[in-house]
């Protein structure tokens, strides 16, 4: 997936971070800003239910990056433009 620009989110896919909430921009901003792409690096127990709302919310410059280690994550850093931590609110 290429972009001229990337948002990223990195951390657990639980309910708390609120990328869901991220999601939902993003379906405004991708028909705003066509060359901007959303990167989600993460694993966790919303995993499918947020690749479905990707789907259902008709995301086409979505990618799910997985679990990464902690070593990976700098280059996720330096690709995006804006970091985003959606969250709720933290444990």
């Amino acid at each position: 997936m290429r972009g001229d620009r990337a948002i990223a989110f990195a951390g657990k896919l639980r309910w708390f971070k609120g990328v869901d909430l991220l999601m939902h921009a993003a379906a405004m901003y991708e028909y705003e800003a066509p060359g901007l792409v959303t990167l989600v690096a993460g694993g966790g127990e919303l995993r499918d239910d947020l690749v479905a709302l990707a789907k259902g919310l008709g995301l086409e410059r979505i990618a799910f990056l997985g679990s990464l280690p902690h070593e990976r994550l700098p280059a996720v850093f330096n690709a995006a433009d804006l970091t985003c931590v959606p969250s709720r609110g933290e444990p």
